[in-house]
């Protein structure tokens, strides 16, 4: 019982969370590479990340770092987060709070994200998830979660080919 509450507690925490934030207005650019590039697609994905919740939020603006997942219908899924912590014989890391590039926002307001990355595929249709998790136990006190975007599309293809 104290377990299945538990679940439940968890669950609806993470719900929550993940409505607090949406993204809008993306852009999904492409550039095709010179031969001979590590990474044939140079792309720049670019977004507004709003507050819809009732209360301030604290947000990452810097993106640390990226994963490019597969997905089993051959769409591709982009999370956007921090890089992981850091350790040093077994000594973690801790940044600064200005790395991570904090914005306040107030119910209503909205603040703008940008990532460039390279890849040896073509996407022309992605998910953009933006997830970021705490890696410090709440220190630098910014919001958490995932939020996501299905179904972005390629802005100028032709770039690409």
């Amino acid at each position: 019982m104290r377990t299945t509450l538990f679940c439940l507690f968890i669950l609806f925490s993470y719900s929550t969370l993940a409505n607090d934030l949406e993204i809008f207005s993306v852009s999904f650019l492409c550039k095709k590479q010179e031969e001979g590039s590590f990474n044939k697609y140079l792309y720049h994905v670019g977004f507004y990340l709003k507050n819809v919740s009732n209360k301030e939020l604290s947000v990452v603006s810097k993106i640390g770092g990226k994963k490019l997942v597969k997905r089993a219908n051959e769409n591709h899924e982009l999370v956007l987060g921090l890089n992981p912590v850091i350790d040093i014989n077994g000594t973690p890391l801790i940044p600064s709070a200005v790395k991570f590039e904090l914005v306040k926002l107030q119910p209503g307001e909205a603040t703008d994200i940008g990532y460039k990355f390279g890849s040896r595929k073509l996407l022309s249709n992605i998910s953009l998830t933006y997830g970021i998790s705490d890696l410090y136990g709440g220190r630098f006190g910014f919001w958490s979660g995932q939020v996501t975007l299905s179904k972005v599309t390629l802005n100028k293809r032709g770039d690409c080919k």
